[in-house]
């Protein structure tokens, strides 16, 4: 009898190895591929699915072809590649290079330290750079492009909304009026914001009105602008005012003179 149950359950293992063999899987957990085993060599890792690498300690390789080659890295997705120290890359072919970089959708790309790419083919280049939306590109140092297409290109740079792209800043040391010189404070700027790209420019709405000094450096809004053009037209109509009392006095002086 206990023969006879050892022959029932090892054919009844049989029966499910081959279940699994030829993609019957296990309950919840299915594999339909002809490519060549995963591999997990690396110290806890974890490899799922056809051709798939995790070679580095903790690592985790999940999707065809994906592959997760250092410590703490995962790679998740068809193709995708995680290669750096803490570096994560999901989706089709993204990759995460940098030491804790985060690439997120297809062919996103995060190859320097701590950069965030998020967004089918986003690419973050720079030191701690950040791009987020499709095509979105952050190629420096802290830069950060935000919006489909959007590019920021010198350290520090920030591009906010679609399409929008950054140039180097140019810092303005003060001007001339009325034959004075005026001096402005801010004059050596660190990098730019920009909202837009020439021929597509925005408006800024809902500005707070900022502060007046020789010393402010805030954003200044149209109803400050107004006023100051108030004060700008009731001097001209007084510069006329007296022009014309200058005239009349002239005229005085003129008629007394050859009276």
């Amino acid at each position: 009898t206990a023969i006879a149950a050892n022959t029932a359950d090892i054919t009844n293992l049989g029966n499910t190895i081959n279940s699994i063999s030829t993609g019957g899987g296990i309950k919840y957990f299915h594999a339909n591929s002809t490519a060549a085993d995963s591999s997990a060599t690396g110290t806890d890792s974890v490899a799922i699915g056809p051709v798939s690498t995790a070679t580095g300690t903790n690592a985790i390789a999940a999707g065809v072809n994906s592959s997760a080659s250092n410590a703490n890295a995962s790679a998740i997705g068809s193709g995708a590649v995680a290669s750096a120290l803490d570096a994560t890359a999901m989706g089709y072919i993204s990759k995460a290079s940098g030491q804790y970089s985060t690439a997120v959708g297809a062919n996103a790309n995060a190859t320097a330290t701590s950069s965030t790419a998020i967004g089918q083919n986003a690419f973050a280049t720079g030191f701690q750079a950040t791009a987020l939306g499709v095509g979105a590109n952050a190629a420096a140092q802290n830069a950060i492009a935000l919006g489909a297409g959007s590019a920021a290109s010198n350290v520090g740079d920030v591009a906010l909304g679609s399409g929008s792209v950054t140039a180097a800043a140019v810092g303005t040391a003060g001007t001339t009026i009325g034959g004075v010189a005026y001096n402005f404070a801010g004059t050596t700027p660190a990098s730019t914001v920009s909202i837009g790209t020439v021929g597509a420019e925005r408006t800024i709405t809902n500005v707070a009105a900022g502060r007046l000094s020789n010393s402010s450096t805030d954003a200044i809004n149209g109803s400050q602008l107004f006023a100051t053009n108030q004060q700008v037209t009731q001097n001209t109509t007084a510069i006329a005012a007296n022009t014309a009392d200058i005239t009349n006095l002239g005229n005085t002086i003129n008629s007394i003179s050859t009276g």
